[in-house]
């Protein structure tokens, strides 16, 4: 059943949902960024202003109080949901459109963005500065998962709570991919490498990786 029919003045390129599910963002195809609230069908404070081209990409924090928002002209921006103020000034650092994704980790102290300059980059939210890029592949991502920590530029992968899990010699990390991904869009399948933790020994577990002969 259609509850809201929400109306605005350009085409909509990107919608999500805070985390409640009480508002819902939708990013603007001339640079605007609206807010609507699901629980009196009204929009949600004034447009956001703060992008001078297309919203690709919007993601809510998962506490509910940050807006990321990714751009046709490589840049991202941080608002604050409730003042709805712009979060110190737009993070830069993709030289081509961030039209792919943004997301935040599960603490909301990190975010990630991919571009269709082949990156991903992790930005730190407090420092507002990108501490991690992702090497460029022959094709731009399309979209990311911060749940999992995944590999950093030192060839180790680590967990969320930035555990060291595995190293992965540099050889094998263009295509790497663990089995939750369906496919590698442009790359040689021949050559992937295939990441399972099925039968790996996390934790006290290695200790039971090897048994002494009986005598």
């Amino acid at each position: 059943m259609l509850r809201h029919t929400f109306v605005h003045p350009g085409s909509i390129q990107s919608t999500a949902f805070s985390v409640n599910g009480w508002l819902v963002a939708g990013g603007c195809g001339n640079g605007g960024i609206w807010l609507w609230d699901l629980r009196s069908g009204t929009q949600y404070g004034g447009p956001l202003k703060g992008h001078r081209s297309s919203v690709q990409s919007v993601a809510f924090s998962p506490d509910g109080n940050l807006l990321a928002s990714g751009s046709w002209n490589d840049t991202i921006c941080l608002w604050d949901v409730h003042s709805q103020a712009l979060k110190g000034e737009p993070l830069k650092g993709h030289t081509s459109s961030v039209y792919s994704s943004v997301a935040f980790s599960p603490d909301g102290q990190m975010l990630a963005s991919s571009s269709s300059d082949c990156t991903v980059r992790i930005w730190n939210l407090t420092t507002l500065t990108s501490v991690i890029t992702i090497p460029p592949y022959h094709h731009y991502p399309i979209s990311i998962d911060p749940t999992w920590g995944g590999m950093f530029e030192d060839g180790w992968i680590r967990s969320t709570a930035d555990e060291l899990i595995l190293w992965v010699p540099a050889s094998y990390r263009a295509n790497l991919y663990d089995e939750r991904l369906i496919t590698i869009f442009g790359q040689d399948m021949s050559s992937r490498v295939r990441l399972n933790f099925d039968q790996m020994a996390l934790g006290e577990d290695w200790t039971k990786c090897y048994s002494l002969p009986s005598s």
